[in-house]
């Protein structure tokens, strides 16, 4: 509960999802607890991620978030892929389908190949 009460009240809203820092000292066990004591109180989901990791733009995601976002349910692009689609299309996204990672691209669901330069990127954002 002390673990908690730290860490509860540095939980941040960004870009319509609850991320809260952690210190590596912190267990998966106890990040587990801080998941669930978070849901139990505000019945909303909770992303935990080490401290050193850098949150650059409040509506722009590295790899390593994108993936968890969209194993949460949401639909991840890249700013890349926006400003590269014809404004008729529907806009090129990552999400879930069957417990797979999936790429949308004109209306065609395909599995998703992770590229270096997807991997190393810093503007995935969540479709609304």
């Amino acid at each position: 509960m002390e673990l908690a009460e730290e860490y509860l009240t540095k939980v941040q809203k960004i870009g319509g999802v609850y991320v809260l820092q952690v210190n590596d000292d912190v267990t998966l066990h106890q990040r587990h607890q801080l998941i669930e004591e978070w849901h139990d109180i505000y019945e909303e989901e909770l992303v935990v991620i080490p401290q050193d990791f850098k949150i650059h733009y409040s509506n722009r995601y590295s790899f390593y978030i994108a993936m968890i976002l969209v194993k949460m349910g949401y639909k991840i692009t890249r700013q890349k892929w926006v400003k590269n689609e014809k404004t008729n299309k529907e806009i090129r996204h990552i999400k879930m389908v069957n417990e797979m990672v999936q790429i949308s691209q004109n209306g065609e669901l395909r599995p998703y190949i992770i590229v270096d330069d997807d991997m190393e990127a810093e503007d995935y954002t969540i479709i609304v």
